[in-house]
């Protein structure tokens, strides 16, 4: 990379919630639910500055969307 080049954004994963939470304390920043992953799996992340850190917890997804349907038949 340029040296006087200077980055716009940096995305990474981190394998673990724990690491993305020490992450996050290092850089004196907090960790915010993002949403769910196509899977459905929660999807956390902490970013400082230019600096973004993602985490994939495991297990299934603790914020699951509301239940709604809206008849096509009805207007609004």
């Amino acid at each position: 990379m340029d040296s006087h080049i200077k980055p716009v954004c940096d995305i990474k994963n981190l394998d673990t919630l724990t690491a993305l939470h020490e992450w996050a304390t290092i850089h004196h920043t907090t960790v915010t639910y993002l949403g769910p992953t196509l899977e459905n799996r929660p999807l956390y992340g902490a970013t400082r500055d230019h600096y973004t850190r993602i985490a994939v917890a495991p297990g299934p997804n603790p914020h699951p969307p509301p239940l709604m349907w809206r008849s096509p038949l009805e207007p609004g």
